[in-house]
């Protein structure tokens, strides 16, 4: 046999490996059948349990989630073809404008090019969490990048608990350690963000109208965050225009909502959080109750 054709044999056998499995393989992370609301974005959608508003939910959130990721985990739960009526997204005031995962050259524009992006992204996404092959070398990398530095879970000394999906700590954050925290998440946030990103806006709006056609409610809030990392100096023109531009996106889709809270426990309380962004179980609950009985004057549960 020829060297030419062993490589070929190689190459087609090397593609069997890891592209044939997604021909019968089905993502195991789904929406549990009768859950009506469905929590979805980054770690501080942690803020939502379900439990303490008294509704069938589960927290599908992914850690560091930019916006297109978030409504692909939309699609990739399976929630399009469910029966949710509700879907809860947390904004943080970096949440219009952060994006990890497209071109810097992109982020200014809304053209064909985000749509053509966004596709490719898909596509990418799809053999990641499908291809047998891939998924093994994907996670390889992520417990090595875990071990190594992991800002958005809890420290590992922390007792965590499992409630509808999502990891939540039941510690309290140190009052020394909160600056140090603040610096760190609102660095690792502005690498990622610029006010000018345009095609973050074109996206929300798109999926806003596909939920809207679902007939599914999208309830977007700011949780609660240490005045550390909310008034932090270099968050200024962020926390200036989050808010007034979330108003403008949900004046074109009647199906959606809006709700502040970022600072209800106070700024600088800490028994509510486990660190400088992310609040424990406890303050999850009690901030849960708040946000349920506010979005009740609005929507129909």
């Amino acid at each position: 046999m020829s060297i030419s054709l062993s490589r070929i044999v190689l190459v087609s056998l090397l593609a069997c490996y890891l592209l044939a499995p997604a021909l019968w393989r089905k993502p195991q992370d789904k929406i549990p059948e009768n859950i009506t609301d469905l929590s979805i974005g980054n770690s501080h959608a942690r803020a939502i349990n379900f439990r303490s508003m008294g509704l069938s939910g589960y927290n599908g959130y992914i850690d560091g989630s930019d916006i297109r990721q978030t409504i692909q985990r939309f699609y990739d739960l399976g929630a399009d073809k469910s029966s949710i009526k509700r879907i809860w997204i947390p904004v943080a005031p970096v949440f219009l404008y952060r994006d990890k995962t497209s071109p810097k050259w992109t982020r200014n524009s809304t053209s064909w090019t985000i749509t053509a992006i966004d596709h490719w992204n898909s596509l990418y996404e799809y053999l990641q969490h499908n291809v047998h092959g891939w998924s093994i070398a994907k996670n390889a990398l992520h417990q090595m990048k875990d071990t190594l530095s992991n800002k958005d879970m809890p420290p590992k000394d922390q007792p965590i608990i499992i409630i509808e999906g999502a990891e939540a700590s039941t510690s309290q954050v140190s009052p020394d350690q909160i600056p140090e925290l603040a610096n760190n998440t609102v660095a690792e946030h502005l690498r990622e963000s610029t006010l000018n990103n345009k095609g973050n806006l074109q996206r929300i709006n798109k999926f806003l109208s596909k939920t809207q056609e679902m007939g599914i409610i999208t309830i977007f809030y700011t949780p609660p965050y240490r005045g550390e990392y909310y008034h932090h100096k270099s968050l200024k023109n962020f926390t200036q225009n989050y808010q007034s531009q979330m108003q403008n996106i949900l004046e074109h889709h009647n199906n959606s909502y809006y709700f502040d809270f970022h600072d209800l426990f106070g700024s600088y309380k800490t028994k509510y959080f486990y660190d400088d962004d992310h609040m424990n179980i406890y303050g999850a609950r009690e901030f849960s109750l708040v946000l349920f009985k506010k979005a009740q004057k609005v929507i129909k549960f």
